[in-house]
């Protein structure tokens, strides 16, 4: 039966899935996103270089301002990241000022950004399509895109959702820089003076239309949390002969709800403080390079197939760090002192998704239960089951949250059996709170798993030898 014990330090049911997703002050919920296939090269991603999608005001509305009219519904796009821009630029053009005004100084601001919106046929209606796409979205909680709280987090996700494209991960706005930076199909492209770096190996560069720009606080740096700031790219004025560019992007909970910044010549690519000078700097742009893995699978001999290269990056991911000096949401996650068997592994998934890709949590290998930050699903109602799933959109997201679940405490016995050989390890996981009865079949503990290591219809410890392929 794939289920998860929820219980014993797991600390991830219902109760979890609500540590929300916040821009600004307010909060928010968590769920799977549809995905696609793009491509791209020099970090090109969707739009493969800088420049325009559509035309878009190259600079943004003013403070307060009332946007002009855009039309309820984009028109196709060429490109999937221009149609995360059309529909980003149709959201922000449809929010309003909650009363009040921006000033640059922040004691004359009233206390209400551009949160608001009008639903229905009234004139500048926000469209129904995307009021649809939050109500289906986050069934039940509304709380951070009703109209008077419509969150930076909530314009993102509308616009890459209904655009079609990946979101594997919702949190504060400050922490899709940390995580998205160690995620196979992203890349995190640092500002010039970004005081944290982005995905390694990458320098500063332009931003592109379509692109996720992140803002940390100030307050941040002090021992204060502030969850940060996020917006979409919309249009980009390249730096040229020594002058300043400037990126245009749309947002929600802020000042305006589209707006420009100064963008620094080569080689700084500073993004400047916004209007006001307030304590945000921008730590870099977010990018969709590709398409993730999804594989397919209705026999065992199939399903072990489409496993193995993710049972082995599980593997590496095991013993190394999340993301070296960066911000780490789950503190316990440190690197294990002897991995997973690439067999107990492969036992393990076997059972949990009944040898059939993708399953009900989709790629969630180990049927794990929600974690903050991931996708998630209902749970079954059967005996072990928790509240809510993780869902995993990809195969390699799967490997990140069995990941993040090898490293929990409950589950350390069963890295420390590994020089007993995989056996053991299969009878530590047994033992473990994973277990919930699934793994024991005829009253000694994982012996689902050993007897499928000792099966020699299918060898599954051969693929232990790294060179072993199927």
């Amino acid at each position: 039966m794939p289920a998860k014990n929820a219980t014993g330090g797991c600390l991830l049911s219902l109760l979890v899935i609500i540590t929300l997703v916040v821009c600004l002050g307010a909060a928010f919920l968590i769920i799977p996103i549809a995905v696609f296939a793009g491509g791209g090269s020099d970090q090109g991603g969707a739009t493969g270089g800088t420049g325009q999608c559509t035309p878009i005001p190259a600079n943004g509305s003013p403070p307060g301002a009332t946007p002009a009219p855009v039309a309820a519904t984009p028109p196709p796009a060429p490109t999937p990241a221009c149609s995360v821009v059309a529909w980003a630029h149709t959201i922000a053009a449809h929010l309003t000022m909650c009363g009040g005004h921006w000033d640059p100084n922040p004691a004359l601001r009233a206390p209400d950004f551009d949160k608001c919106y009008t639903t229905g046929n009234a004139t500048g209606a926000m469209p129904q399509a995307v009021v649809d796409f939050l109500q289906k979205t986050y069934p039940g909680d509304a709380s951070g895109w009703a109209s008077g709280n419509f969150q930076c987090v909530s314009l993102v996700i509308a616009a890459y959702g209904l655009a079609g494209l990946p979101m594997p991960y919702q949190g504060d706005a400050v922490t899709f820089w940390s995580h998205y930076r160690t995620l196979k199909e992203w890349v995190a492209i640092p500002a010039g003076h970004s005081p944290q770096p982005g995905t390694p190996g990458i320098g500063p560069g332009l931003p592109q239309p379509g692109d996720m720009l992140v803002w940390s606080h100030a307050a941040s740096t002090t021992g204060a949390y502030d969850p940060g700031h996020i917006a979409i790219v919309l249009a980009v004025t390249p730096p040229t002969d020594g002058q300043a560019g400037s990126v245009t992007f749309a947002q929600a909970n802020a000042f305006a709800p589209t707006a420009s910044v100064p963008l620094t010549p080569q080689p700084d690519l500073n993004v400047l403080p916004w209007p006001g000078g307030d304590a945000y700097t921008a730590l870099g742009f977010i990018r969709y390079l590709g398409p993730a893995s999804r594989p397919t699978a209705n026999t065992v001999h199939r399903f072990i197939c489409a496993a193995l290269p993710f049972a082995r990056l599980a593997q590496q991911m095991e013993l190394s760090n999340p993301g070296q000096g960066m911000p780490n949401p789950y503190p316990w996650e440190r690197p294990l002192p002897h991995p997973w068997y690439v067999s107990v592994l492969l036992a393990q998934w076997g059972v949990e998704q009944g040898w059939h890709l993708p399953g009900y949590t989709g790629y969630n290998w180990g049927n794990s239960s929600a974690i903050p930050g991931f996708p998630t699903i209902g749970g079954t109602g059967q005996v072990g089951s928790p509240g809510q799933f993780a869902y995993a959109n990809s195969a390699e997201q799967g490997v990140e949250i069995h990941t993040i679940f090898t490293k929990m405490g409950n589950y350390t016995s069963v890295a420390a059996a590994w020089p007993q050989g995989p056996l053991a390890q299969a009878t530590a996981l047994g033992q473990s709170p994973w277990d919930f009865s699934h793994y024991t079949a005829d009253g000694v503990p994982g012996d689902s798993l050993t007897n499928l290591l000792s099966d020699p219809t299918l060898n599954l410890t051969r693929y232990d030898n790294q060179g072993a392929t199927c």
